[in-house]
């Protein structure tokens, strides 16, 4: 793990911004598609943003999951979180862009 985010889901979430990104060739953000989960209780991106707000990082844990990753990222500074009809929408904000600026 390279990033000050330390945490390597966190870096994975990025990772998807990034690449995505580089293939559309302008800036994309990562999108949620909240009904269409099917791994979670979560139905509404309400409240997935709230279970966004309410995850917390414990230490030793092997996976910390989308959420928490979300959370550690937007905490970090490196995304921004809002919704749009059911979609949650994680946002790149300058912080993540300098730092894959700087990515050698």
């Amino acid at each position: 793990m390279g990033s000050p985010l330390q945490m390597t889901e966190a870096e994975v979430v990025l990772a998807h911004i990034l690449i995505s990104s580089a293939k559309a060739g302008i800036w994309q953000p990562k999108i949620i598609d909240v009904p269409k989960l099917t791994d979670t209780y979560i139905k509404t991106a309400k409240e997935y943003l709230s279970e966004v707000d309410k995850s917390c990082r414990k230490k030793f844990m092997i996976d910390e999951g989308t959420l928490t990753a979300i959370k550690v990222a937007r905490d970090g500074r490196f995304v921004l979180t809002t919704s749009y009809e059911e979609n949650v929408i994680v946002l790149p904000t300058f912080t993540a862009v300098e730092y894959f600026g700087n990515i050698k």
